[in-house]
């Protein structure tokens, strides 16, 4: 039975990746669920990488765009790519190069709009209401569950206060 599973590992590997893109830290794991050994899983990897069919910056590349774009803040967001056994050098290069050119101050206020002004921007605008201490600890509660940093969440807070 294990010997088939050796044989079958690549076959294996490419209908789990059929479903969506996956990291290789994904495919080993899943693999050796599937009881592949340890050699086979990493010569399947290496095959896959040379087919252009695992390519992990690509993958963390991807997947902060798409988390970003669900409202997810950065501690969040390397949170699961850790989880997903991407290398921690990989996420840190690819975590600073998009969030230098994504302002995460904005995406909390997005996040912000969203939850509390229903898309209107608060900032410098009259709403004819105050959110109150509730509002605000809810809104303090969901960025840090979205994994947005302390100083940003306090800043953003700030902001609503003065609106």
């Amino acid at each position: 039975m294990k010997e088939e599973m050796e044989n079958k590992a690549k076959e294996i590997a490419l209908r789990y990746l059929s479903f969506r893109d996956r990291s290789m830290g994904e495919i080993r794991k899943y693999l050796k669920e599937k009881g592949v050994g340890p050699e086979k899983i990493q010569e399947t990897l290496e095959d896959l990488a040379e087919a252009g069919l695992l390519n992990d910056p690509l993958y963390c590349i991807n997947y902060i765009r798409y988390a970003a774009g669900k409202g997810r803040g950065p501690l969040r967001i390397e949170k699961e790519l850790r989880e997903k056994g991407i290398d921690p050098q990989t996420i840190k290069v690819e975590m600073e190069a998009f969030f230098e050119e994504t302002d995460e101050r904005a995406q909390a206020l997005a996040l912000v709009q969203k939850a509390l002004f229903h898309g209107k921007n608060p900032e410098g605008e009259d709403h004819g209401w105050t959110p109150g201490e509730k509002d605000l600890a809810r809104v303090a509660r969901r960025l840090a569950s979205q994994g947005f940093r302390s100083s940003v969440i306090y800043e953003v807070l700030s902001l609503i206060k003065k609106g």
